[in-house]
């Protein structure tokens, strides 16, 4: 099913994925999770495959999920993973996340079109195939984005599969896919 929104899209409660297409560095549309995860604020985990995010706030509550993490990010907060291909690795850090955390959990993958640039369709498929039905089970929402123009569309079709919702477009003219 395909809709059109323009204001803050709105998770249903058995939806526990969501695909934006479009540039990692542009800002995600507003996001409503509270009949997921309700409405207290959760845990992020912050999963990066290529760049880490400018600074890391010991102060909030946010998890990192990611390679060559440098010393000043030293925190138990912080999962170091092998390199951006070493998918078993992050799926034994979100394992830990999991533990880790007692409640809800906001997970956000930084970009498959990175993750695309270290490992094969074939690996990157399977690795978010079983995230989502990981991210199903828990009490938790996974948010990906990833950037059309950077792949043909069978690339963006494939790794669109694996999720519960799809927004496509510009602000102004965002189209919603639900499985």
């Amino acid at each position: 099913m395909t809709e059109s929104t323009d204001g803050p899209f709105a998770l249903h409660a058995e939806e526990s994925s969501v695909l934006v297409h479009g540039p990692s560095f542009t800002p995600r549309p507003a996001l409503d999770l509270t009949a997921r995860l309700g409405d207290e604020r959760v845990p992020r985990v912050d999963v990066r495959f290529g760049r880490l995010p400018p600074g890391f706030d010991d102060d909030d509550d946010t998890r990192l999920v990611a390679p060559n993490v440098p010393d000043s990010f030293d925190s138990d907060r912080v999962y170091r993973v092998g390199g951006p291909d070493s998918l078993t690795e992050y799926g034994v850090a979100l394992t830990r996340v999991f533990e880790d955390v007692d409640g809800p959990v906001l997970v956000e993958l930084d970009s498959l079109t990175a993750l695309l640039q270290h490992t094969t369709l074939d690996a990157a498929f399977r690795f978010v195939h079983v995230l989502s039905g990981r991210i199903d089970r828990e009490e938790a929402v996974l948010v990906a984005t990833i950037d059309p123009g950077a792949h043909d569309e069978q690339t963006v079709a494939t790794m669109t599969q694996p999720f519960d919702v799809a927004i496509t477009g510009e602000e102004g003219n965002r189209q919603v896919r639900r499985r």
